[in-house]
């Protein structure tokens, strides 16, 4: 398609055990929590685009984030107008991370297949910026990079709902692996697959 990848800015190194709790003893997620924090890694944080798009971005306005008038049209049932606002905006650049991770939760309950379409957009142009190896942090805590996180978990979870599970473990799990503070509850959509839960045995615990 021709996109220019989103920039990446570099942010050092961060040490995952000096910023934040391990899980508590007994927690599940222990064993996996030392291995993913076991050493500093490097840290990226995404271009402003994939938070707030093209438009708000050539006006300076890194806080704006044009997502928010489209889920308070979903929150009031209109849908249609929810997924036009999001279509205009990713008619001004297709790296808007959100727009696309936000057209996904527009989806996810009733029509998945498509939730899965939007949300792997998201995720396959935000990966064209990314190293390749993923022996980095990608923070929750620097908002550029939430978009990316929404659209990753987004897509896990619409892989879980069409029962494609082996794909779904490893998306959960790599989201673990660029985020360990797991913000977004991965580890519980993990953990849900690997004891065998159905979406629906899932969703109920």
């Amino acid at each position: 398609m021709g996109l220019e990848p989103l920039a990446l800015d570099a942010q050092g190194e961060m040490d995952c055990r000096d910023i934040f709790d391990a899980p508590e003893h007994g927690d599940l997620y222990l064993p996996l929590w030392r291995e993913l924090t076991r050493r500093p890694r490097r840290v990226f944080e995404f271009h402003r685009i994939a938070w707030s798009g093209r438009r708000a971005d050539e006006q300076g306005e890194a806080g704006d984030c044009p997502v928010l008038g489209a889920i308070e049209m979903k929150e009031i049932g209109d849908v249609r107008s929810a997924r036009a606002l999001l279509m205009a905006e990713l008619h001004d650049d297709l790296r808007y991370l959100d727009a696309h991770a936000h057209l996904g939760n527009l989806e996810l309950d009733r029509a998945p297949e498509k939730a899965l379409a939007h949300y792997e957009v998201a995720v396959r142009i935000g990966d064209l910026s990314l190293p390749e190896d993923d022996d980095f942090f990608l923070p929750w805590g620097c908002l550029m990079n939430r978009p990316y996180h929404r659209a990753l978990h987004g897509y896990g979870l619409a892989l879980y709902k069409l029962g494609r599970r082996a794909e779904a473990e490893a998306v959960f799990l790599r989201q673990l692996v660029l985020n360990p503070p797991d913000h977004v509850g991965a580890r519980y959509a993990l953990f849900a697959l690997r004891d065998g839960l159905s979406w629906a045995e899932g969703n109920a615990t």
